[in-house]
């Protein structure tokens, strides 16, 4: 398999495209599940290389980094929360505007 078909199906588009009998690649799901995998992982090590950065001595000398207290861990989730709380309200919004 080369490298640009990598985890593509071909299925048939409808007739009504440009070109009839034409393919088109999708994505099966397994590829989709690699991934979502994938993206995990690399969430998962970005986490973990933050935390060594932040709380080891090793990463506060080569950084110049301090670790963080519980109120700046608070104020930032407090912040989080205000923002994805005026995302929903604007959402919200839109939906009844909309319908």
């Amino acid at each position: 398999m080369r490298w640009p078909d990598a985890g593509l199906k071909k299925q048939r588009v409808s007739p009504c495209q440009d070109k009839p009998g034409a393919y088109q690649a999708r994505p099966n799901s397994a590829s989709i599940k690699t991934t979502a995998n994938l993206i995990l992982l690399g969430i998962a090590a970005e986490l973990l290389l933050m935390l060594f950065i932040a709380y080891t001595p090793s990463g506060n000398w080569l950084f110049g980094t301090v670790p963080l207290g519980a109120e700046v861990w608070l104020l930032a989730l407090a912040g989080a929360l205000l923002i994805s709380g005026l995302e929903e309200l604007r959402k919200a919004r839109l939906w009844r505007a909309g319908s």
